[in-house]
């Protein structure tokens, strides 16, 4: 059907046509009308066509009033796109609107606010932007209408947003495009209106915002199809024209509102648009969303690069969620490698606050971000969690390797005791390495390199350096005590060297006890060890001379053979043996040994220790290496413990033949099944096989051994055929036995003395009668007393009296030479009982470390019983024993000399070195001035030192003493005319005393008459060997001529005692004048040989038969004029 005429769009044209239309001028008024009737008009011509109703050319031609011909204006058709919005929408209006935009698209920007409705404005806006617009208008009052009439603070493209048009809002934009023909040019007032939404921003904002604003309200509201409608407005609109990177206003609106899915937008459209300092400002909010966070974090994966400040502010905050997000691995990696950002500044700062996963994840991305400096910081400010934790699987063995000495030492320094365990723990090694010492632990590498003094680890815990410059000790801590354990006991673990081991102590100032117990030098010949042990153990407390202190990490425990006899062979083969267990166990339970790195043992052949407790003990002490002669050991008892034994390293096994003992050795369930042992050695017993055998099963071994290395990287093997048997060696004599070998033409005198003194001892002392006290300086003694057998008891054996070899005993006494052959016929128990008692002597005194007078009645038998005090001048870092545990037998055999001359002495000890070489001359200054002290008559030195100390401690001493009478008797040094000068020997206020041989010719050693004073008999002096110590019968030197001459001295200041009592000592220098007049009177001529017979005419008294005369003797020391001499 036709539409009525008024509704057609010719209808239209007439009825608008100027000069007036119905006599109505209001813009309201015409754009309401008009607008109904255009809107019927299209409506009711797509009804008649059965079509969507479409624009004609008739009403393009209409609205665009090209001609001034209707009544059509910019501001009626812009009140009717307004209108077009506010009202319900048809089809016909929409239609319309597109008609109206297309014709006129600058219409949709533009408000009726009077403030922003400004012709002008276009005008001057299009000159500049070179736009060619200009705004229609057929009635100069529409302006005063318009703001009175409708007040629209929003304009129609403003609205289209608000309303979510989308199609309008595109349709508006493409029209506009069209209008120029162009994309719109960046910064024209159409742009800026799109961008902002009008010429002069109001309180809405950008069209952005609008959108924005639009979309949250939408999801507040719940209505899902505004929020997806203005949603897809604003990412249109973000497309045609995004914000400027410097611009990042709709993005601060869109984290102000909380919009994530618009913040994804602008961030995936426009990731330029995030700055560091958004980023900076969203971390440091305390209010931060962190959903907010997380994206904008997230959208960092389109940079390359982020500033160092985001990870500092991260680690500040310590979201750990962060830390995952995916790009932040790849930018931390990137940055750290370029060095855009400081890894050690992050590390840093997570360290001091104690953020573990921000230390992993900067160490994942960059390894080597984790550097010295970095964990010098973590040590100092004991973060032992994320090191543990995060660091020393990924880092901590690499930076052992390059930096351990300075890691350990830095450790130690700042008492970080689990650093330090963990430390040495790993690498072991570190604690032998010297390294720098550092002033400061701000000290860089350089500095530190250029240090000249470099120090073990183990001197920071000892010392500590003060204002830059001054070393002072530290106090004691719990810290520092269980680092000095840990240090110590792996120095002792690591260094095999016992002199290096001494060597570190000293110079860290570390004072340790003994790091082992070395026992392979005692005679079980003739002594068996369980009496050794049960003095060591069982009544430790009544031998107060032997001060026994142990680390608990003995570097090595070496016990002697068990069964050198035949006897013990075969008397004890039905007993059960433990004296090892009993030791071991003393060790641990009285002395807290823990560890013990090397155990040797040569066990008896028949009946030796248990075998499964021998593996209990390998497991509790955490040994490392076993030598335990055990006959065919089963290396079974170590796997049937639970835990197994896994600190083994090193194995000594002992074959007697058995095919299946070998099989068992090398089977699945032998060496196999001990994985951490690197070494075998096997012994095989030459006396239990023969040689076909041994060769039989030396290639079964050797063919096993090999396929098991082949498999076990490092291993090695050894097998090697061996004697069973040690051969043993003799046991010690009696002093008297000594004296009667050693000065047989003194024995006479000697016997006569020690029972006239003996007998009325009492009496001489209350007449002011005193032993004599004399000082050996040497390297220690042997004194251990052995149990009585029989006895559970410490016994105070009678002794026998002294005998004398080659002379008649002038009290009808047995000779020497008789009771060899007495001992030599008596059965091995009457041996063992002469030795006790030729070790403890007739009431042995008990109190050994007392310096108090001896009470015996009778002649004492062993040095025990004359000594009275003694004292190691040693440091304690060079010690492996005290001085009354001697290694060396040197000592001892000086003493057993001296005592054996003059049984009535009082011996003072000072020890000064452990063998016989390398004296040092302040040890012997220190050793002389505590003499002195201590009030000796003589101070026998029966060694030599080549050199002198830098403050000439030695010359200040010797003069001292000579100054105060101390008698000094020195050893010459026996190197012939090789050695031009040894010290103390020829020193002012000392006799040097040489060698001679039997006939009283020098020895070829000795030095130049002109470098000695006098000179003894002693060449193969038989003295015995020293028990529980390696040690020769006989030994010749200088050395044993000074303690013979410091035997008769003793012998001579004791009868001058006896014959004046308290009037001896008529001046300082008696003893001196007193000893050489009677050596004097007794030398060969005008030779430098003392005579020992002509000593008090011994010897014609012998020739004659005649008794010898003590009170004649004595009488002879009385009232000699003795004048002060130096």
């Amino acid at each position: 059907m036709e539409l009525p005429q008024d509704y057609s769009i010719e209808a239209i044209k007439s009825k608008w046509l100027l000069p007036k239309v119905n006599g109505q001028t209001s813009p309201k008024f015409q754009s309401h009308e008009l607008l109904q009737d255009l809107c019927q008009a299209i409506e009711y011509k797509g009804k008649s066509r059965q079509e969507e109703p479409e624009e004609t050319s008739g009403l393009e031609e209409f609205l665009d009033n090209k001609d001034g011909k209707f009544w059509v204006d910019d501001c009626v058709m812009w009140l009717m796109l307004s209108s077009l919005v506010l009202e319900p929408e048809t089809q016909a209006r929409e239609t319309l609107a597109k008609t109206i935009v297309e014709i006129r698209p600058m219409l949709a920007f533009f408000p009726t606010n009077k403030d922003s409705f400004a012709f002008r404005t276009w005008e001057r806006q299009a000159k500049d932007d070179y736009i060619s617009f200009e705004w229609t208008c057929m009635d100069k009052h529409h302006e005063t209408s318009l703001n009175k009439a409708f007040q629209a603070y929003e304009s129609p493209f403003t609205q289209f947003i608000t309303f979510g048009i989308t199609e309008m809002v595109k349709h508006t934009i493409d029209q506009t495009n069209a209008y120029f023909g162009k994309s719109i040019p960046q910064q024209t007032p159409i742009s800026r209106a799109i961008a902002i939404g009008r010429l002069e921003q109001s309180e809405k904002g950008t069209a952005l915002e609008i959108a924005l604003e639009t979309h949250c309200k939408a999801l507040i509201k719940n209505k899902e199809d505004l929020s997806s409608a203005s949603m897809e407005i604003f990412e249109y609109l973000l497309d045609f024209n995004p914000p400027p990177d410097d611009g990042d206003h709709i993005l601060r609106e869109a984290i102000r509102k909380a919009d994530v899915d618009i913040i994804k937008k602008i961030l995936n459209r426009t990731p330029a648009i995030l700055k560091d300092q958004l980023i900076l400002e969203q971390l440091n909010d305390p209010g931060r969303n962190l959903q907010i966070t997380e994206e904008l974090i997230r959208s960092l994966g389109n940079r390359s690069r982020i500033g160092n400040d985001i990870f500092k502010a991260m680690v500040t905050v310590d979201i750990p969620s962060l830390w995952e997000l995916s790009p932040i691995g790849k930018l931390l990696a990137e940055g750290l490698e370029t060095n855009q950002i400081d890894g050690s500044d992050l590390l840093y700062q997570a360290i001091s606050s104690e953020k573990r996963h921000i230390v992993k994840r900067v160490v994942q991305s960059s390894p080597g971000t984790f550097d010295l400096n970095v964990a010098r910081k973590m040590i100092e400010l004991n973060r032992w969690e994320i090191w543990e934790q995060e660091i020393k699987a990924a880092k901590g063995v690499l930076l052992l390797k390059e930096f351990g000495p300075d890691l350990l030492s830095f450790a130690v320094k700042m008492q970080r005791d689990r650093f330090v365990e963990d430390f040495v723990k790993d690498t072991p090694g570190l604690v032998l390495e010297l390294y720098p010492k550092e002033t400061s632990h701000h000290d860089s590498a350089n500095n530190r390199d250029q240090c000249i003094e470099r120090v073990y680890p183990l001197w920071h815990n000892n010392f500590k350096i003060r204002n830059g410059k001054e070393t002072v000790r530290k106090t004691d801590t719990d810290a520092k005590r269980r680092i000095r354990k840990i240090l110590v006991s792996t120095c002792i673990r690591m260094n095999d060297n016992m002199e290096s081991l001494c060597e570190i102590f000293q110079h860290s100032g570390e004072s340790i006890a003994d790091i082992s117990l070395d026992l392979s030098q005692f005679n079980s010949k003739f002594f068996p060890f369980n009496q050794l042990i049960k003095s060591l153990v069982r009544y430790k407390g009544a031998y107060k001379i032997a001060s026994y202190h142990y680390e608990p990490t003995l570097r090595y425990v070496d016990f002697p053979a068990l069964d050198l006899s035949g006897h013990d062979r075969r008397e004890d083969r039905y007993q059960s043996h433990s004296e090892v267990f009993d030791l071991l166990n003393w060790l641990q339970v009285e002395h807290g040994v823990g560890e013990i790195i090397k155990l040797k043992v040569p066990d008896r052949m028949y009946n030796p220790h248990d075998e499964r407790t021998i593996a209990l003990m390998v497991k509790r002490f955490q040994i490392q290496v076993l030598d335990w002669r055990f006959l065919d050991l089963s290396i079974s008892v170590f796997r049937e413990l639970k835990p197994d034994v896994s600190c083994l390293r090193s194995l000594h096994l002992y074959a007697s033949g058995k095919r299946a003992v070998v099989s068992h050795w090398l089977s699945s369930t032998g060496i196999q099944s001990l994985p951490e042992v690197k070494a075998v050695k096997v012994h095989l017993v030459e006396e239990l096989m023969s040689e076909s055998q041994a060769r039989t099963l030396r290639d079964i071994l050797t063919k096993g051994f090999t396929k098991l290395r082949n498999s076990r990287p490092g291993f090695t093997f050894e097998v090697d055929l061996e004697c069973w048997d040690i051969q043993p060696v003799r046991s010690n004599a009696s002093l008297g036995h000594i004296a009667g070998k050693a000065v047989p033409k003194l024995w006479p005198l000697i016997d006569a003395y020690s029972n006239h003194v003996g007998s009325q001892k009492n009496i001489i002392r209350r007449n002011g009668w005193k032993a004599t006290r004399i000082a050996i300086i040497d390297n220690g003694i042997m004194s251990v007393a052995p149990f009585s057998k029989g006895s559970d008891d410490i016994t105070a054996l009678g002794a026998e009296s002294p005998q004398v070899d080659g002379l008649p005993s002038r009290n009808g006494q047995q000779t020497p030479r008789d009771h060899d052959k007495l001992t030599e016929n008596n059965n091995e128990e009457v041996e063992f009982e002469d030795q006790l008692n030729d070790l403890e002597g007739k009431n042995g005194r008990e109190s050994y470390g007392e310096d108090k007078p001896n009470d015996n009645e009778d002649l004492p038998h062993s040095i025990s019983s004359r000594v009275v005090k003694g004292r190691s001048f040693l440091a304690d870092e060079h010690r492996l024993g005290s001085w009354s545990f001697a290694s060396d037998p040197h000592g001892t055999q000086m003493a057993n000399l001296i005592c054996a001359i003059d049984p009535h002495c009082e011996i003072l000890v000072a020890k000064v070195t452990e063998g016989r070489i390398g004296i040092d001359a302040e040890h012997l200054a220190s050793a002389i001035k505590w003499a002195v002290d201590e009030r000796v008559d003589i101070i026998s030195m029966s060694l030599a030192a080549y050199e002198l100390d830098s403050e000439n401690k030695l010359v200040a001493e010797i003069d001292s003493a000579a100054k105060k009478g101390v008698l000094m008797l020195c050893a010459a040094h026996d190197e012939g005319l090789n050695r031009v000068r040894s010290y103390p020997a020829n020193m002012d206020g000392t006799i040097t005393i040489a060698a001679s041989n039997q006939f009283g010719g020098a020895t070829e050693n000795a030095p130049g008459s002109k470098d000695y004073d006098y000179r003894f008999h002693a060449t193969n002096i038989t003295i015995g060997v020293v028990p529980f110590v390696k040690s020769e019968e006989t030994i010749s030197g200088s050395s044993v001529a000074t303690a013979i001459a410091a035997g008769l001295s003793s012998v001579i200041l004791s009868c001058r005692r006896l014959a004046m009592g308290s009037t001896a000592e008529s001046s300082a220098g008696w003893r001196s004048m007193i000893v050489k007049r009677k050596f004097d009177q007794t030398k060969d001529n005008d030779s430098k040989y003392i005579q020992l017979d002509k000593f008090c005419d011994i010897g014609e008294r012998v020739k004659a038969s005649a008794p010898i005369d003590m009170e004649e003797i004595i009488e002879q020391f009385n009232g000699e004029n003795l004048p002060y001499v130096r």
